[in-house]
């Protein structure tokens, strides 16, 4: 499923930045993952990647020293995206123009963290968005959720997943300076993925991204 929320800006002031995103990745716990390293296939590649046999090599989330990002979401419904460049966002499993609470809710932080603080340090800003993507204030009852069906009946709310079989797996911060430095901050589950005593493993990838014509 997955929940994202970001803001774009491609003329930011010296102290800010031209890309802020935070993406919560929920996946089923038994599912195996590799950490967020560059691609020995595609140096130029920053990612984690999906583990399962059958699905090797794919992702969902990553971005290129040349600064294309991407990201998989799970989109319920049709419609085209109306991103008109500049400005917050938040998307999660439906259209952008029916977002769930929990996009609404991310994107109405993420404004007001930046206009609060247009000169935040990027340690700071992913500490706070690392702190509000943990959330899990707005749990509805998921002790009895086992199905597919189940689950989806009570995600639209929940920042972050917590659920027997299913949940957040991944959290991951992707900031782009004016500088054009990046920060790439990702927080994962270690197995065994217990939600009684979850335990969690961070790294940190600091990067300048290179022209399009720069070789590498």
């Amino acid at each position: 499923m997955c929940v994202t929320w970001f803001m774009v800006n491609g003329n930011p002031e010296i102290s800010g930045y031209k890309l802020v995103l935070a993406f919560n990745r929920e996946e089923y716990f038994n599912r195996p993952t590799s950490h967020a390293n560059f691609l020995e296939s595609n140096k130029d590649t920053l990612c984690g990647v999906d583990m399962k046999p059958g699905k090797e090599g794919g992702s969902w989330l990553g971005i290129s020293k040349k600064g294309r990002v991407a990201f998989v979401l799970n989109i319920r419904g049709t419609g085209n995206p109306d991103l008109k460049g500049r400005g917050c966002y938040g998307l999660s499993n439906t259209v952008l123009s029916e977002p769930w609470p929990r996009a609404k809710r991310g994107r109405t932080f993420l404004e007001k963290l930046l206009d609060d603080n247009p000169n935040i340090p990027p340690e700071k800003l992913t500490e706070k968005l690392m702190a509000f993507a943990a959330k899990t204030e707005c749990f509805p009852d998921t002790r009895a959720v086992s199905t597919f069906e189940e689950i989806l009946d009570v995600l639209p709310e929940m920042v972050f997943a917590e659920i027997p079989v299913f949940g957040t797996r991944t959290t991951t911060v992707i900031l782009i300076d004016s500088n054009d430095k990046v920060t790439f901050t990702e927080k994962t589950r270690l197995d065994p993925m217990d939600n009684s005593q979850a335990k969690w493993f961070s790294k940190t990838h600091v990067f300048n991204l290179t022209s399009r014509h720069e070789k590498q």
